[in-house]
């Protein structure tokens, strides 16, 4: 199998910053800096300062359009 990154941060949301790679002796190396919380409980979470609110809730509304169990928290007052 190959290395999949989804992501190494800089991105509006916490969820897809992960990333999972088979290394060379054959154990998997997982970089999730926001852990694996609101993956599992498909969570939605802004991360203000990486990018402007209305990208974060454009992409967000787009998610949800497409998944509607997603909760999508608000971006911070």
């Amino acid at each position: 199998m190959r290395a999949v990154l989804v992501h190494r941060g800089g991105h509006r949301l916490t969820t897809p910053c992960l990333g999972i790679r088979l290394a060379g002796g054959g154990e998997w190396q997982v970089y999730a800096p926001h852990g694996f919380a609101d993956m599992f409980s498909l969570v939605v979470r802004p991360r203000p300062g990486h990018a402007p609110q209305s990208s974060y809730e454009a992409k967000a509304r787009r998610w949800q359009e497409q998944r509607p169990e997603l909760t999508v928290l608000p971006w911070p007052s």
